[in-house]
């Protein structure tokens, strides 16, 4: 073979290497429906992304260590794990199937009559300090502590105070998880909360998210978040903030949580239990 035509070859491998770092595939139920929004990400790292309506996702694993495992994971199934070197090697599409979570049957929430209403996190009126997603990468996240302190809590509704929309529309998951070693860990949820307002609404003054339908019952801190699960084009989304109360962010489902010293806008009315 010449030197001709060795580099002609090299080339012509260059672009099969590269694209076999890309992995894609679909998320379905045990059953084949299509998930939408389902978490994709490597543990540990900040590697990842969200499926879309239809199931179909695309990640990136070109700097990723063939012993790192791919998880993917939505509320109400079980998690699915793949090694990054498994999933490198298939040739065609991946196939993920999760299995649902056979919940109990939900019990009826009393509340007992010594209670009293109050509103945990961050109610912010002015507009001066912002904070928010300045990009729309699937799978980011901001949080915003409650501290419940121990208290019998029972969650009643979410305010949002948005200060700037950059989109004609937003779409947003909504995320509560208990709080353990001061970090946020596993959701309280049992099905998604997706929020869905054209940017009027937005902007209309405090957005509120009803929770009774869902029953939540915590004597724990928690965290309330929001998480880009929509690729919404060009553009940011920014709560306003105040030098109050811990907020929290994270890249993807799957990597850590970093602490930040502003209070965004995010807060939660509950019935506590005197």
């Amino acid at each position: 073979m010449t030197i001709r035509h060795f580099i002609f070859s090299v080339l012509w491998l260059l672009p099969v290497c590269a694209s076999a770092q890309r992995i894609e595939g679909r998320v379905t139920t045990a059953e084949g429906t299509a998930l939408s929004f389902v978490n994709i990400g490597v543990l540990s790292n900040t590697r990842g992304t969200v499926s879309d309506e239809e199931g179909y996702f695309q990640l990136q694993l070109d700097d990723m260590a063939g012993g790192d495992t791919l998880r993917f994971s939505l509320i109400g199934y079980e998690s699915y794990d793949i090694g990054v070197a498994a999933a490198r090697r298939q040739s065609a599409p991946l196939a993920i199937p999760l299995k649902a979570i056979a919940y109990d049957l939900a019990e009826v929430v009393v509340v007992p009559r010594k209670v009293r209403e109050k509103v945990l996190g961050n109610r912010v009126s002015s507009k001066f300090a912002q904070g928010g997603f300045g990009n729309n990468e699937l799978g980011h996240e901001i949080g915003v502590l409650m501290k419940v302190k121990g208290r019998p809590t029972w969650l009643e509704e979410v305010y949002l105070n948005i200060a700037r929309c950059e989109y004609d529309s937003i779409f947003y998951r909504l995320n509560i998880y208990r709080v353990a070693d001061k970090y946020p860990r596993e959701t309280l949820l049992q099905t998604p909360i997706y929020l869905q307002y054209s940017q009027a609404e937005a902007l209309g003054g405090e957005l509120v998210v009803d929770l009774r339908p869902y029953q939540l019952y915590t004597e724990e801190d928690f965290v309330v978040s929001l998480e880009i699960v929509k690729d919404l084009g060009q553009g940011g989304l920014y709560l306003r903030a105040a030098l109050r109360n811990k907020s929290y962010f994270r890249y993807t489902s799957q990597s850590s949580w970093t602490k930040i010293p502003v209070g965004l806008g995010i807060a939660t009315k509950v019935q506590q239990q005197r």
